[in-house]
């Protein structure tokens, strides 16, 4: 499973061109793969819902995927290329770190660096996952998220 956020590098950046497009992967996301939910939502007073798909976290192996979009307050030089970040077995959930490019992100963002972005994060959760000897991730699941969340941002801009 799949789910998206951001870190941006400056205040009101999640209202510009790259932050809006970001919030529209993460809805698109959302709304292909139900609510991502954590076990300790559930208590005795409120049951896991009957109805529509949710993903529990630490039912599967899954991925947070996290795009790192520099500003004036934070550049993120550390971060070079895409890479797995943090790994949890417990709970089964791999943080995968995006940068996205500076000219991209004055750009107001490109659904081609995001799709692709989202591709490669699931490749290397796949690596990562079997690596740890880990239950595999659903690669075949993940990307036919992606592929579906391409289809809904083509249209939406179309």
């Amino acid at each position: 499973m799949i789910a998206i956020g951001a870190n941006f590098g400056e205040a009101g950046q999640h209202n510009s061109g790259v932050g809006l497009l970001i919030r529209s992967v993460m809805n698109a996301v959302s709304q292909e793969r139900g609510p991502w939910v954590g076990a300790d939502d559930f208590g005795p007073g409120d049951p896991r819902p009957l109805n529509g798909p949710y993903f529990e976290v630490g039912s599967a192996p899954a991925i947070n995927v996290i795009f790192f979009v520099p500003g004036s307050v934070a550049q993120h030089e550390r971060l070079t290329k895409i890479e797995a970040s943090r790994f949890s077995r417990k709970q089964k959930l791999l943080l995968v770190a995006v940068p996205v490019p500076k000219e991209v992100a004055d750009a107001g963002g490109s659904v081609d660096f995001v799709i692709d972005a989202l591709h490669k994060a699931n490749a290397i959760a796949a690596e990562v996952f079997a690596k740890k000897g880990s239950e595999p991730f659903d690669l075949a699941k993940a990307e036919a998220i992606v592929e579906r969340v391409r289809e809904a941002l083509i249209a939406r801009r179309g």
